[in-house]
């Protein structure tokens, strides 16, 4: 997977999609940076319909 290549590409390809790159972590942003993740996933929710 290239991270920033697929940033680029998901907001093109799907409507209203938001892709950012975490840095620092592998593949489980989620969990390796909790806090930051539900801060951006909350944002992302209340910008949205």
């Amino acid at each position: 997977m290239h991270p920033r290549r697929q940033a680029e590409r998901v907001p093109r390809l799907v409507p209203g999609a938001r892709a950012e790159i975490i840095s620092s972590t592998g593949h489980g942003p989620q969990i390796d940076h909790a806090q930051e993740i539900n801060r951006r996933m909350l944002d992302f929710m209340a910008s949205v319909d």
